[in-house]
């Protein structure tokens, strides 16, 4: 079988030194004309022939480039001149199987579930049905794909749901999920680019591919569409591809007609500009991360490393995996919220997808203030230091307890507490306590200051400190983790204190946590909960923070008002142990008396989770990373 498709024509018309675009038709892929460059849009993994004419009334096409796309877009240097080719066209030969790859992404479906691709590799293939929840055959989509589910659910196919559509949906894709009568996974592309990566156009269009090498195998409408009143037979063309696929076949093509179907996608008509879409975006989400001596793995300094790592960029940006940021936008807002708005996650893609252009301007990367590795709010007032204390090469450090007398001579209130590693290759975290309560329970109930990665210093909320007593013995509780040779460290706490101290309520940390749970061996859903803490004054809620280690795979803070209705106040469906955020409410949870607060929690102990050290293992609370926690930890006043 062979199918021509052909591009709109994109003329130059050249009149005055002015270049002007003309669009001949709507047929794909798309090709756009904007400042000098040709942008062609089209599908990713496809070899496409760009070709010109000089003149459409009776066109001589010739060839220009051949180019395979790397993604769903590139951009090509289009030269304007007396001697320019007037027109261009891109043209697709289908007349062989695609063989393209599939993107990664994680999202949260509209249970509120992570589904990450990557977590289960035991199918052989995987459907994705995008489609306009705002279209009326959104319910008709998520039945075809319940029934193609239902058809090969004893053959190792996995399917998921993919809206493409931005803002606060959830609700609405569960009503299509139950007019449908679908138990399959709904997920939100808020900012369209995962059906972008595929190169989707249409509502209702499917993508199936191999789990194992993510080769696209097939992609195009569940059917054949027949014009009305035609006499065409309508064909089951994703059931048969699949059909074909599991019985070992590699006769499988790839279609493209789609009727009357909506669509999803438009052409891209414009590329970012670095210097003022681009860098801006980095500099507010990124660099304090990307920068000199701090957490990310490489520094967002100038253009040439951003054009280095674009592609990075790029994959990490559609899989949800940076910026780090866990919860689900469903539940609360959070006033440190770090995820990429649609708009922004669009504009990244874009750029990198148009070849990461530089354009022109001064390199605002270039100019921005190196971010500080030290105190984060200037030299604090009081730093405590603990003995310098030296790690062994390998094998396990138990906690060690470390106590260190203030030397103050009055009281004071601490309006932030800073706790900065010596030597953040081996400090797994640090908590210090100066209630004897804290002392006793292990940082179980809560603690006067504490170091995990990720958790980024912050002040404590306007009218609000801690109180440290003078002369008040604080004890460091330092985990250490070996990386091989010998290595010592010194962790310091800088405290800034309160210059106007009218007013101040002492602001606490405290926990929901349980310690009396047993995660079974070889267990992927494991559900726990934390015992209830209950608020005998009317409080303010200011902060949460989740703990758990490498097993823990979701957390979930629940509020029992005195009338006995719940509420969510935080729900991270994707816990990552090694980025442990303090979650700050955009504005402060007001908490009545008699309110209960009890945490939920789930741990993943199979081997599916590619953080357990061992699936095999019965495993109980515990201090060291291989056991497991279940603290919620939270900060509040009593008013």
């Amino acid at each position: 079988m062979k199918m021509m498709i052909y591009a709109a024509f994109v003329g130059l018309m050249l009149l005055m030194g002015i270049s002007t675009v003309r669009a001949e038709a709507s047929a794909e892929p798309w090709l756009v004309l904007t400042n000098g460059h040709l942008i062609l849009n089209g599908q990713p993994f496809r070899a496409y022939r760009l070709e010109t004419a000089t003149s459409l009334t009776q066109p001589s096409w010739k060839t220009w480039t051949n180019i395979t796309l790397s993604a769903s877009a590139v951009t090509l240097p289009a030269e304007v001149g007396p001697a320019a080719p007037a027109f261009f066209r891109a043209q697709l030969d289908d007349s062989d199987p695609l063989a393209g790859i599939a993107t990664i992404f994680r999202s949260i479906d509209h249970n509120g579930l992570t589904r990450d691709w990557l977590y289960d590799q035991s199918d052989k293939d995987m459907v994705l049905a995008f489609f306009d929840p705002n279209c009326p055959d959104a319910t008709n989509t998520l039945m075809q794909l319940e029934n193609i589910q239902s058809q090969f659910a004893h053959e190792q196919v996995r399917c998921w749901a993919i809206a493409v559509a931005s803002g606060e949906i959830r609700e609405q894709l569960t009503r299509l999920s139950k007019l449908a009568h679908s138990a399959v996974p709904v997920l939100q592309d808020a900012s369209g680019t995962i059906a972008q990566s595929f190169g989707i156009r249409f509502s209702g269009e499917t993508v199936a591919f191999h789990v194992q090498d993510f080769a696209v195998f097939y992609q195009g409408p569940f059917d054949s569409w027949a014009p009305p009143g035609s006499d065409q037979v309508t064909r089951a063309l994703l059931w048969q591809a699949l059909t074909d696929d599991l019985a070992g076949s590699e006769a499988v093509l790839r279609y493209d007609t789609f009727g009357d179907a909506c669509r999803i996608q438009e052409p891209l008509l414009s590329i970012p500009d670095y210097a003022r879409d681009v860098a801006p975006i980095l500099i507010q989400n990124c660099v304090r991360c990307h920068s000199t001596g701090n957490i990310g793995s490489y520094v967002m300094d100038n253009y040439l490393t951003i054009s280095d790592y674009a592609g990075s960029i790029r994959e990490r940006v559609v899989s949800g995996a940076m910026p780090p940021w866990h919860a689900d936008p469903h539940f609360g807002k959070f006033s440190n919220d770090s995820s990429l708005k649609p708009e922004e996650i669009r504009t990244l893609v874009r750029w990198v997808d148009a070849g990461a252009p530089r354009g022109l301007g001064l390199d605002p990367l270039t100019t921005i203030p190196p971010q500080s590795i030290a105190w984060p709010f200037g030299v604090p007032d009081l730093i405590l230091t603990i003995p310098n204390q030296s790690l062994p090469p390998s094998g396990l450090v138990d906690y060690r307890y470390i106590n260190v007398t203030n030397t103050l001579t009055t009281d004071v209130w601490v309006r932030a507490a800073v706790v900065l590693p010596g030597n953040r290759k081996v400090v797994h975290h640090a908590l210090i306590f100066s209630d004897p309560l804290d002392k006793l329970f292990g940082g179980l109930q809560g603690y006067f200051a504490g170091y995990v990665p990720g958790q980024e210093a912050e002040y404590y909320p306007e009218g609000t400190a801690k109180k440290l007593k003078a002369g008040a013995v604080l004890q460091f509780q330092m985990h250490y983790i070996t990386i091989g040779t010998i290595q010592t460290d010194q962790t310091r706490l800088g405290l800034y204190f309160a210059t106007n101290t009218v007013g101040l309520k002492e602001i606490k940390t405290k926990a929901g946590y349980s310690t009396s749970f047993v995660i079974p061996a070889n267990t992927a859903d494991y559900h726990a909960e934390s015992g209830v803490f209950s608020f005998t004054k009317k409080s303010t809620l200011f902060s949460l923070a989740p703990h758990m280690h490498l097993r823990g795979s979701s957390f979930r803070y629940e509020l029992t008002y005195p009338d006995q209705t719940k509420e969510t106040i935080l729900s991270v469906p994707f816990y990552e142990f090694h980025w442990q955020t303090l979650y700050t409410f955009a504005t402060p949870k007001i908490v009545p008396l008699g309110t209960k607060l009890r945490c939920f929690a789930t741990f993943d102990n199979s081997s599916f989770n590619r953080e357990n050290p061992d699936p095999d293992a019965e495993v109980k609370f515990g201090e060291q990373t291989a056991d497991e926690m279940l603290i919620g930890y939270f900060n509040y006043i009593e008013e």
